[in-house]
């Protein structure tokens, strides 16, 4: 479905090929790609009336296609260590444990595609976390272990709002 939300989405793949610049000014250009892309495709998409369960799967997914690319670069470039990244990727950790319980319990068909509050917050914070180490501020590790609760709280809410769907 070709929709102006959609195209936004999708601007978060180019973002995260531009990141590859080694230079400071263009990894930040790139961050306010995806991050304004991610800002104004759920909104066009509720002003337009064009909300969809493709969109609704494409946003998450072109989210962390764009986080998981840009701290692959910056631990590859040792301008990140791979202990801060696993944290950063917590919460996808979970999700991906998730999709295993659904796959093995058969509840694909019936999960509902939709943002939850701790996944946005999760994904805020990649954000922050990104734009800081692009201008070289020094993160102590505490900041990088926030990121394990955040993925715990997406993966509890998660499975509580599947547990509740299923009921009859």
């Amino acid at each position: 479905m070709v929709t102006l939300s959609n195209a936004l989405t999708l601007l978060r793949l180019p973002a995260a090929f531009i990141f590859i610049v080694d230079s400071v000014p263009v990894r930040l250009f790139a961050l306010a790609l995806a991050i304004f892309s991610d800002v104004l495709d759920g909104y066009f998409a509720r002003k337009n009336e064009t909300v969809s369960q493709l969109g609704a799967a494409l946003d998450p997914i072109m989210d962390k296609f764009f986080v998981f690319f840009s701290l692959g670069i910056l631990v590859a470039t040792d301008y990140m260590p791979i202990w801060a990244m696993a944290c950063m990727l917590t919460r996808d950790i979970c999700l991906i444990c998730f999709g295993i319980y659904l796959t093995i319990s058969g509840g694909w068909n019936e999960l509902e595609f939709k943002s939850i509050i701790w996944g946005k917050a999760t994904t805020v914070a990649q954000f922050i976390v990104l734009i800081l180490v692009v201008l070289g501020v020094f993160l102590p590790w505490y900041v990088y272990a926030l990121f394990i609760p955040l993925g715990v709280m997406t993966v509890i809410a998660l499975y509580r709002n599947f547990k509740h769907s299923r009921k009859p």
